[in-house]
């Protein structure tokens, strides 16, 4: 499992079973929603039914509209702006679910075996069907939780790795000080939840 002229194992071999699958997705969730909180997207959301009412009001003031016509303009553009917004929201999850539907279909069978090697130069993982590989730079961070090891991608994209995988907790936590040491942000630390 370990080579000790590298601080990495020579490589991780594992499957991912369904309770992992489910249990991975609401760590990465969890992570993800204090990396970038989903309050956010409503503030911005509900924040433009200002700007369009400050908007309306500028052009009233500069003569564009009457102000007898101001309740329908503003009407037709909140209407307009909720159903939009409604619609892109609606979208969006239907992707997602389309995506995670797909994935589960090819990637995330009980029986696909990953293969995930650590070097000097990245991370890469594999199967029968998909290869990867990411250099230190693409790494942002790393986070423990105690069932699994994340390791964030740019994009926030993620690898997840079940601690079951490591011998013990020894191992798990050398290659999660590996990792950060080739991390490109100094000062980075690794959080247990």
């Amino acid at each position: 499992m370990s080579d000790t002229a590298s601080p990495f194992p020579v490589s991780l071999r594992f499957a991912y079973r369904a309770d992992d699958r489910q249990q991975l997705r609401g760590f990465a969730k969890k992570s993800l929603d204090r990396k970038v909180p989903a309050t956010a997207f409503w503030i911005v959301a509900l924040g433009m039914y200002f700007v369009m009412g400050f908007v309306v009001l500028g052009a009233q003031k500069s003569g564009f509209i009457k102000t007898a016509e101001v309740p329908h303009v503003l009407f037709a553009a909140y209407a307009a702006y909720t159903l939009g917004a409604a619609l892109v929201v609606l979208l969006g999850r239907h992707r997602q679910r389309r995506f995670e539907r797909a994935s589960a279909r090819t990637i995330e069978r009980d029986d696909v075996v990953w293969d995930f090697e650590f070097s000097e130069a990245g991370i890469a993982w594999k199967n029968d069907t998909h290869e990867a590989r990411v250099g230190w730079r693409g790494v942002t961070s790393i986070e423990v939780w105690r069932g699994a090891v994340l390791i964030w991608l740019t994009q926030f994209r993620s690898v997840a790795i079940p601690a079951r995988v490591f011998a013990d907790d020894a191992a798990r936590t050398n290659l999660v000080a590996a990792i950060w040491r080739q991390i490109d942000s100094p000062g980075a630390s690794a959080r247990v939840d």
